[in-house]
C-alpha cells in the first residue's frame, strides 16, 4: 500500500489507515468539502498542519469531488522565521510539487503596541494571523479555509473554556466566518495529536517552529489544561475518548445555540 506514493510497511498502513478514516469521517460527517471548493491550507510547518496538507492532497487524489487545495504560510516576522519558511517552500515545491503562498507581516512590531496588558499573545497572534488570511482568501475568491486543530485541541479548548471563562465553549468543525465569505473547517477534528505524531514520523515532514518567543510556555492555560488531561488519562485510559465524545455533543449544542441567535462565528482562536 502507498499514500501520496510512499511505501509503508504494514505497521504504519495500519498508522495510515487509521488517520484517514478519522479525517473522512470528520470530513463526510460534516460536510467539509464540496464540488469546485477552493480550500486554503494554513501551514505553519508544524505536525499538524503537514499532517493536514498531505491527508487533504490524498483525500483529492482518492475521491470524485473536484477542489483545490492552496497552502499558505504567514511570515510573521519573527527572528528566524523567514528561514523555515524557505524549508516550507523548497519542501513543497521539490516534494509535493505545488506552490506555497506566502503572506508577509510584521507580528512583533503589532503585538508590542497593541496587545491588551495582561492578556495572551499567543490569541493575538491567532487574531492577526486569520485577519491575513482573510484578506487573502476574500481577494483571491478562496471560500473555504482548513485549519489543523485537531481532537485535542478541541478537548483542551472545552476545558479551558469551563474552568477559565466559566462557558461552554469550543471549536466546532464547520463554521461560517463572521461577516466573511469564507468558511472554516477543521478536518482533523475527530483524529488525536498523537496519531499526528506518529503519521508524522513516517513521512518525515520538515517540521519547523513559528519562532515565536512565547511558544512552549508551562504556564499558559493550554500547558496546563494538557498536563490535567494527561494526568486524567493515566488514571484512566478512556478519559480521553469520553471527553472527545462530549465534544462532539458540544458540536451540536453549540451549532444550534448560534442558529437559534442567527449568529455566525468569530472564531479566533
Amino acid at each position: 500500500m502507498k499514500f501520496l506514493d510512499i511505501k509503508q510497511t504494514p505497521e504504519q498502513q495500519q498508522v495510515v489507515r487509521k488517520i484517514q478514516k478519522s479525517f473522512g469521517t470528520a470530513v463526510g460527517e460534516y460536510k467539509m468539502i464540496e464540488q469546485g471548493d477552493r480550500v486554503a491550507l494554513a501551514l505553519s510547518g508544524g505536525k499538524d498542519s503537514w499532517t493536514l496538507l498531505h491527508l487533504l492532497i490524498d483525500f483529492q487524489r482518492r475521491v470524485p469531488i473536484k477542489f483545490e487545495v492552496i497552502p499558505i504560510t504567514v511570515e510573521t516576522g519573527f527572528a528566524g522565521f523567514d528561514a523555515n519558511v524557505k524549508k516550507l517552500e523548497q519542501y513543497i515545491e521539490d516534494v509535493l510539487h505545488m506552490k506555497l503562498v506566502v503572506l508577509h507581516d510584521k507580528f512583533p512590531e503589532i503585538i508590542e503596541k497593541h496587545k491588551t496588558p495582561g492578556t495572551s499573545a499567543c490569541s493575538f497572534c491567532a487574531r492577526m494571523r486569520r485577519g491575513a488570511l482573510y484578506t487573502y482568501l476574500q481577494a483571491n475568491n478562496i471560500n473555504k479555509l482548513a485549519l489543523g486543530h485537531h481532537a485535542d485541541d478541541a478537548i483542551e479548548s472545552m476545558l479551558m473554556s469551563q474552568q477559565f471563562n466559566g462557558v461552554l465553549w469550543t471549536q466546532v468543525p464547520i463554521v461560517k466566518a463572521k461577516d466573511k465569505p469564507v468558511t472554516v473547517i477543521r478536518p482533523l477534528i475527530l483524529t488525536y495529536e498523537q496519531q499526528m505524531r506518529d503519521f508524522t514520523a513516517i513521512f518525515k515532514f520538515p517540521v519547523v517552529t513559528c519562532n515565536c518567543p512565547f511558544e512552549g510556555n508551562p504556564a499558559h492555560k493550554r500547558a496546563v489544561v494538557k498536563k490535567q488531561v494527561k494526568n486524567m488519562c493515566e488514571e484512566n485510559e478512556a478519559v480521553r475518548g469520553c471527553l472527545l465524545k462530549t465534544c462532539r455533543e458540544m458540536f451540536e449544542v453549540i451549532a444550534a445555540k448560534r442558529a437559534a441567535r442567527g449568529e455566525e462565528e468569530n472564531d479566533d482562536e
